[in-house]
């Protein structure tokens, strides 16, 4: 099961600990699962389906059938919007993160180079 559900996460194109936030599990609960090779307790299987609707859980547990229930062309096309629109709100996330980020690191180059520049000053003075 845990190499199936490996292949389902390469299959989202998701990193694993993007996975445990949307399925909302604690960081590294799948790693642990899926490195050790572990059986994975109900409760997170639960929310697995619950958050993954398309995924058969037949394939999931037994490897019988297909990995995604066979869908309709709009069903599907929904599923694969609303996966998008999440992923394009977790970029925006870690755009704005990753902004903010750079502001306090010139921010702190910009006091550095006054701090430089003064004993600069000092030492000359």
């Amino acid at each position: 099961m845990n190499d199936r559900l490996k292949q389902f996460i390469e299959y989202l194109g998701i990193s694993t600990r993007g996975f445990e936030q949307k399925i909302s599990v604690s960081n590294g609960l799948i790693a642990r699962f899926l490195s050790k090779n572990t059986t994975i307790q109900s409760d997170v299987l639960l929310k697995i389906c619950d958050t993954f609707p398309d995924l058969n859980p037949d394939w999931l547990l037994t490897g019988k059938g297909k990995m995604l229930h066979e869908t309709t062309p709009a069903s599907s096309s929904d599923g694969t919007v609303a996966l998008l629109l999440e992923q394009i709100k977790d970029l925006a996330q870690n755009v704005g993160r990753l902004q903010a980020e750079n502001n306090e690191l010139k921010n702190k180059l910009a006091r550095s180079e006054e701090r430089l520049a003064a004993s600069a000053t000092a030492a000359a003075g």
